[in-house]
């Protein structure tokens, strides 16, 4: 019969590569997060022409999963600033994953500002809006959209 022993070496060894493991994900993440959110604002013109979209200052903290943006403004060529916020702050919750779900254990606007306003053109932000293609009937053999469930904490 075989005797299992405990060996502290080993498993001291373990959670040091897993704590480094996770330091060397969350510095990463200290600095991919933001970059990815920056370029986003970036597309936003190549999507939507003659809108534009920025954050003065973008920090991520992986420790708490809190994603903030201070000084996110969404603006248009023609009609001016349409929506902005002082401070825009979202923190993940990933038990929520547990449950089939993305959680967001709180979403916080501190001096939001939506502006809706016609433009020298008489036209308002209505009109510079995309539309919608028009609609299709779906065929019997399309799967349906995939919604997720989305559990909002606090808002």
């Amino acid at each position: 019969m075989m005797r299992m022993t405990f060996d502290s070496r080993v498993w001291l060894r373990r959670l040091l590569w897993a704590a480094g493991i996770y330091l060397v994900l969350c510095a990463a993440a200290w600095q991919a997060v933001p970059w990815g959110v920056r370029r986003a604002f970036a597309e936003v013109p190549k999507i939507l022409p003659g809108f534009q979209a920025g954050a003065e200052r973008v920090r991520c903290n992986p420790f708490t999963m809190r994603l903030t943006l201070e000084g996110l403004s969404f603006s248009h060529e023609k009609l001016g600033e349409i929506a902005a916020c002082r401070t825009f702050s979202v923190a993940a919750n990933p038990f929520a994953l547990l449950r089939l779900a993305v959680g967001l254990r709180e979403i916080k606007l501190v001096g939001p500002s939506l502006t809706l306003g016609i433009g020298p053109d008489g036209g308002s932000i209505l009109d510079v809006l995309p539309k919608s293609a028009p609609e299709t009937v779906p065929d019997a053999q399309t799967k349906p959209l995939f919604i997720p469930r989305v559990v909002i904490g606090a808002l």
